[in-house]
Parts: C-alpha cells; structure tokens; sequence
C-alpha cells in the first residue's frame, strides 16, 4: 500500500514540476499584453490631446 502512495505522490511532484514549466512562458505573454495595453493607451491619450 505506502510503495503505491508513494509512486502516486512521486507523480504527483511530476506534475507540479512540469505545470510550473508551462506557467512561465503564460507569465511572459500575460506581461506582454499588458506592457501592449499600456502603449496602446498612452498613444491613444496622446492623440487625443495633440
């Protein structure tokens, strides 16, 4: 019973491991459009005010 656990527990470290890999390239194209939402509206009050 606890060898099976704690395989089960093993892959279950596996998992997080690789779902934290697949987070980061997520983080950076969230960063991204927000760093492109910004330019968009810092041009947009610029032309509105020239």
């Amino acid at each position: 019973m606890s060898p099976g656990s704690a395989s089960s527990a093993d892959q279950d470290y596996e998992y997080d491991e690789s779902e934290d890999g697949a987070l980061m390239p997520f983080s950076i194209i969230v960063l991204i459009l927000s760093v492109v939402v910004l330019v968009i509206e810092v041009l947009t009050k610029m032309a509105s005010g020239s």
